[in-house]
């Protein structure tokens, strides 16, 4: 304990030079000092439900009045959309199929006929959380769910 009293002082005062920002755990140490200000998302963008276009192209997420599972935020999704795209990046179209039966068979079951964009979004959080803003959409996939 006096030993943690005296070494302490004397570690700050004689610790290191000008240029040095780090000498744990005396001087300024951080675990997660920086995080990625850009982000991606997966995500639906719904354009068109039962026949109607949509006044603007919409995330699947804020159309709560038209479709349960974004009014839960069913977050399996995410999951989802992500393999989607992986799927179609790489060439893959009959897992890309197979993904978009399924959107359609079980986060879509409300609608009879919608047509939707699988897009990658990239925004800076802070501001889209701010304003709703978003940098940009990169559209992967065109495709419509008929009955």
């Amino acid at each position: 304990m006096l030993a943690t009293l005296f070494l302490y002082p004397v570690i700050s005062l004689f610790g290191p030079a000008h240029g040095h920002d780090e000498f744990y755990p005396f001087f300024r140490w951080n675990l997660f000092s920086a995080s990625a200000e850009i982000r991606g998302d997966s995500v639906i963008i719904i354009k068109e439900i039962g026949g109607v276009p949509l006044a603007k192209p919409t995330i699947f997420y804020d159309l709560g009045p038209y479709f349960a599972a974004a009014r839960t935020k069913d977050v399996r999704l995410a999951k989802l959309l992500d393999n989607l795209v992986r799927a179609e990046r790489s060439g893959d179209h009959a897992v890309s199929d197979h993904l978009t039966s399924v959107i359609n068979e079980t986060f879509m079951p409300d609608q009879a006929q919608v047509k939707y964009d699988v897009a990658v979004i990239t925004y800076n959080a802070l501001q889209r959380y701010r304003t709703g803003e978003i940098l940009k959409t990169s559209i992967i996939k065109s495709t419509d769910k008929r009955l």
